[in-house]
Formats: structure tokens, sequence, C-alpha cells
């Protein structure tokens, strides 16, 4: 059961395959903050992304909200 209206989660930019992951499982690029962590002597941006519960229920039910 899915009770909120949305799905996110963060990940920094120096992962992108994580991120064609979730973007396989249907999540969005909601936004990024930019420079907010320092990571191997680099600032770097966090990504947040996002699925809508009815962009959700459309994918799992086999059509696309897009």
């Amino acid at each position: 059961m899915l009770v909120g209206e949305r799905v996110w989660l963060r990940l920094t930019d120096y992962h992108p395959r994580a991120q064609r992951v979730y973007e396989t499982c249907d999540f969005r690029l909601a936004g990024r903050l930019r420079e907010v962590r320092y990571h191997q002597g680099q600032w770097r941006d966090t990504l947040v992304m996002g699925i809508l519960k009815r962009e959700f229920l459309a994918t799992s039910s086999g059509t696309s909200a897009s």
C-alpha cells in the first residue's frame, strides 16, 4: 500500500549507475542541490529524484504515466 503522494530519494552526482537504475524504475530528477558534499577533494552535487503515486500505480499496472 502506497500511503503518501510521492517517494523521493537523494544521491550524489558521482553515482551515475545508481541514477540510471532509479530512472529505469521511473524515478525522475526533481532537483539538484549544488556543491553540498565535499568528497575526495571536490565539492559534489546531490540529486533529488522522485516518483509520484499516480506514476507508480500506472507503471505497476503495465501502462505508462508519461
